[in-house]
């Protein structure tokens, strides 16, 4: 009997998936991946990372891209990817990761990088907040607006996005 492995089902290899994860917003940079990899909690990208990619045959190319909204421009979330993470996999699987809490520094929003910002603007307006500042685009995610400074109209009076990140919990090809 095969031991049972949490990844079986989470890498798609169909025309669908790859040519979705090949394009960038605006469709100027198109790198078709290997594979496509869903996963369903963020243990799964630590458990791939530290038991799984370090024997996947890459045939030296072991880049990996993260990609959630796909609304970043110029290939941000392309290389000659092997692997395309589609983080909304996780948003999918599980539904919102929106903690709303107070700490000595006051209100925050503990929230998951696959995110769309209009998630997030909903689910602090039922609690009357909202975040510090915005991009001018809402429906992009959290991770992509934070890999790109979160710069925005409100950026001169709150500073960008990225000023206003507490803590940034990263997962890394540092094993």
């Amino acid at each position: 009997m095969a031991a049972w492995d949490p990844l079986e089902n989470t890498f798609h290899y169909d025309n669908a998936s790859l040519e979705k994860a090949s394009k960038d917003y605006g469709n100027i940079v198109q790198l078709k991946p290997n594979s496509v990899f869903g996963p369903n909690y963020v243990s799964d990208i630590q458990f791939f990372i530290k038991q799984k990619y370090k024997h996947y045959d890459t045939d030296k190319n072991k880049s990996i891209a993260i990609r959630a909204c796909g609304h970043s421009t110029r290939g941000q979330s392309q290389v000659l990817a092997v692997i395309v993470v589609n983080m909304t996999a996780i948003k999918n699987f599980k539904g919102s990761r929106i903690n709303i809490g107070k700490n000595h520094m006051g209100y925050y929003a503990d929230v998951g990088c696959e995110l769309q910002w209009i998630d997030i603007l909903k689910d602090t307006l039922k609690v009357n907040l909202t975040p510090v500042s915005f991009t001018d685009y809402i429906h992009a995610s959290v991770g992509g607006t934070l890999s790109n400074g979160g710069i925005s109209g409100q950026s001169f009076q709150h500073g960008p996005q990225i000023s206003n990140v507490y803590s940034l919990y990263a997962i890394t090809g540092n094993i």
